[in-house]
């Protein structure tokens, strides 16, 4: 019963948001496209509109959840941030903790209703472990049959690869499943999300060795990931 609950609120979840579009896009044949579509998963669920009122009611609650702070924030966790929130129904920032005015950490937070924020969260985390993880090995192994010492250089050129490859991943789950109007947070989490930014960060130069066969092997690699929580929901 439990399980059935969860899934039902997901599905009123899908059916929230394609009510919000169909009402604020400024693409008519969009708005339609999408009020139809919530109708319809009205109808196969016998969801009726107070239900998804009622959801409305208690389903505006906004959250932020902070990943683990870390001295120096290479490149490529910055870019797995936002590759995840795009397609988690989230926004993020990249926050950066100072002592004395001394940089002393950074971390990517994740803006977005409470169940969302925590399967992004989750997803980044695996995603920067196995994409370090992956790296390092690969890195090795390289290093081991060409004897080339550039391991930074690699590792970036097959991280570069990594993200490619994830993104794709998601694009194309989203592409075959229709859920281009669903994975798309909401304007009140940009807002909490925008409230929260007070400066930029500069972009990282990427020291990169120009190994296209370190880049087609993440690639490979980030088109293979599978999220520990499973698909998009």
């Amino acid at each position: 019963k439990g399980n059935q609950n969860m899934e039902n609120q997901k599905i009123i979840n899908k059916i929230k948001k394609l009510l919000a579009l169909s009402e604020r896009n400024p693409s008519e044949q969009e708005a339609e496209s999408a009020l139809l579509a919530a109708q319809r998963l009205m109808a196969e669920h016998g969801i009726i509109m107070d239900e998804v009122k009622e959801a409305e009611q208690n389903g505006d609650v906004v959250i932020s959840a902070y990943t683990e702070f870390i001295a120096r924030m290479p490149w490529w966790h910055r870019a797995l941030a936002k590759v995840v929130a795009q397609n988690f129904k989230c926004d993020y920032t990249i926050h950066t903790l100072r002592e004395d005015g001394k940089l002393t950490g950074r971390a990517a937070r994740f803006f977005g209703h409470p169940e969302d924020v925590e399967i992004c969260k989750t997803i980044y985390c695996y995603a920067v472990r196995q994409a370090g993880w992956l790296a390092n090995v690969y890195a090795r192994e390289y290093k081991k049959r060409t004897g080339v010492s550039s391991a930074g250089g690699i590792k970036n050129d097959f991280l570069n690869g990594f993200i490619c490859g994830i993104r794709d991943k998601f694009k194309k789950q989203v592409e075959k499943n229709g859920w281009g109007l669903i994975v798309v947070c909401d304007e009140a989490v940009k807002r909490a999300c925008e409230k929260e930014v007070t400066g930029k960060i500069h972009a990282s130069k990427i020291r990169c060795a120009g190994s296209l066969e370190a880049n087609a092997a993440g690639y490979r690699k980030g088109k293979q990931f599978e999220p520990v929580a499973g698909e998009i929901r």
